[in-house]
């Protein structure tokens, strides 16, 4: 626990106490702390150096990184229910058109609207907490600057975030354009298509750089829970690409009975791929919660009881 007592700054005997010996920097604002002793304090933000002697677990961190590392880990969940929310309404208003179209020969200017609307808010509103949120999640530690390859992780993730973030906002340029100026086929079918490219492999290539930055977090945690989440997301990953690569080949080959089963394949993957994001970005909140306030970790056997306990226990729980 990043304790600020004043244990580390008491007397010790003269030959007990110990310095800095190594390129060690403070947890809390990265001052070089070489020379000092050990029970001393960081000289500029007067942080307990022995906590920077183990800054390596971020049980040690100072607590306004470990802040940021949880505000992002929430942008983040929040960034993936918009991004859900946006393709469920534009799906069932895509059909609620297409279905309208068929009986009277075109969809209704309101559904239109409607859909314009929400690749307008929902691109930039995903776009925009997923930039922040992992831009937040992958703050570098002033404490501990980890290996090459840690930061090496943490550089390309943040590029595949920013990426993935500027393509969720052009996602919404060529439908507004489209209810503006009217395109043509000609330009508005290339501008769809480029962006329907762009999109999904700029987000699944920020998908798979997640997996070894949270792995290596894990690891700073002292947690063996959250590997076994990356790698169920992964290969709930490789299953939507897959179920997606059908989807489009059964349009190609005009396969009806394999567009159905790619098409409902797919949304059951992808539903499944939410909740395991969201539990991961929620358990990973409450383990970052507990190095910062020196709690035992929670266990995820009982974060999930913990879920599932009904109101009724709740109160019966509760002290007379």
């Amino acid at each position: 626990m990043y304790h600020l007592d004043d244990s580390s700054s008491a007397p010790k005997a003269a030959e007990q106490v110990q310095r800095v010996t190594d390129d060690v920097r403070c947890a809390r604002c990265g001052y070089e702390l070489r020379g000092l002793a050990v029970n001393q304090r960081c000289p500029e933000c007067a942080a307990p150096v022995q906590n920077s002697m183990q800054a390596e677990m971020l049980d040690f961190a100072a607590p306004e990184f470990l802040d940021r590392l949880m505000r992002g880990a929430l942008l983040a969940r929040i960034s993936a229910i918009v991004a859900l929310c946006t393709v469920a309404i534009t799906a069932v208003l895509f059909i609620v058109a297409l279905a309208v179209g068929i009986t009277s020969g075109a969809p209704p200017a309101a559904i239109m609207v409607a859909l314009a609307i929400v690749w307008l808010i929902g691109p930039l509103a995903c776009g925009g907490s997923a930039v922040v949120g992992w831009w937040l999640l992958t703050t570098p530690d002033p404490g501990a600057g980890g290996t090459r390859q840690d930061r090496r992780i943490r550089r390309v993730l943040r590029v595949g975030t920013v990426i993935a973030g500027v393509c969720w906002g052009l996602s919404c340029i060529p439908i507004m354009a489209q209810q503006l100026m009217s395109l043509p086929p000609s330009v508005y079918i290339p501008m769809v298509t480029a962006i329907g490219i762009a999109l999904p492999a700029s987000v699944a290539f920020m998908f798979f750089a997640a997996g070894p930055f949270l792995n290596a977090m894990a690891e700073r945690m002292d947690d063996c829970y959250i590997p076994t989440l990356t790698t169920k997301q992964r290969w709930q990953g490789i299953g939507l690409i897959i179920a997606i690569g059908g989807f489009f080949l059964s349009i190609a080959i005009q396969y009806g009975e394999l567009l159905l089963a790619a098409f409902f394949g797919g949304s059951g993957v992808l539903i499944w791929l939410f909740w395991t994001h969201q539990h991961m970005m929620d358990y990973t909140q409450n383990v970052l919660l507990c190095c910062r306030d020196g709690h035992p970790k929670p266990a995820p056997r009982d974060m999930d009881r913990k879920r599932k306990r009904s109101s009724a226990d709740l109160v019966r729980d509760l002290p007379r």
